[in-house]
């Protein structure tokens, strides 16, 4: 219980700073970058969120971590998942 509460706090500092400096740069962006380049910005900050999301998903663990619990014909369809 200890990890997850420390786990939650430092996950959401991290967010939390993420966005506090996005916030803050964008007095910076506007006078550097043009509207175009403003967008395209925006646009891969909204993509590396969203990847961020199902990293920490973690979903390649939980795959091997029930490997063993499956009957071992369907062994096969896991490995193929985690590998893919």
């Amino acid at each position: 219980m200890k990890e997850l509460i420390l786990n939650f706090f430092s996950f959401g500092l991290a967010v939390s700073l993420e966005r506090f400096l996005s916030f803050l740069l964008i007095p910076l962006y506007a006078s550097v970058f043009s509207v175009t380049e403003f967008g395209v910005i925006d646009l891969v900050q909204t993509f590396i969120g969203v990847v961020t999301i199902f990293c920490f998903l973690q979903l390649e663990t939980s795959l091997q971590r029930f490997y063993y619990v499956f009957r071992s014909v369907e062994q096969p369809k896991i490995t193929r998942n985690i590998q893919a």
